[in-house]
């Protein structure tokens, strides 16, 4: 069966409602305010969803700020305690440098001689 492309319905025109197809469909007043109805609320609760998205974000960046703060921290706190093992070293030679000294004297005074 042919359609006549003039006839209503016919869904030869863009925007038509045999283009949508929903050809011959009649919908009332009301079902027309239900749909828009429906499409508010849904651009509110994509609105919403964007606000959370955001606030997400935002919060995933802070938390990634005060992870990179603590990690310079924690870099700053090992840099430390490595130059205080290096200054720990550093002392005990000198103290071991100075008790050998401190020996040699008292062996040197007393004349006697040191196994050590």
């Amino acid at each position: 069966m042919e359609r006549d492309g003039n006839r209503p319905g016919s869904g030869s025109r863009p925007g038509s409602r045999g283009a949508l197809g929903i050809a011959g469909a009649n919908i009332s007043v009301k079902e027309s305010l239900e749909i828009l109805q429906n499409a508010s609320k849904s651009s509110e609760k994509a609105l919403e969803v964007q606000k959370e998205a955001r606030a997400a974000v935002a919060s995933m960046k802070e938390a990634s700020a005060k992870f990179e703060q603590t990690v310079a921290e924690a870099e700053k706190t090992c840099q430390k305690g490595s130059s205080l093992d290096e200054k720990w070293e550093e002392f005990k030679a000198k103290f071991e440098a100075l008790n050998r000294m401190a020996v040699e004297k008292i062996m040197g005074l007393g004349g006697g001689s040191s196994d050590l």
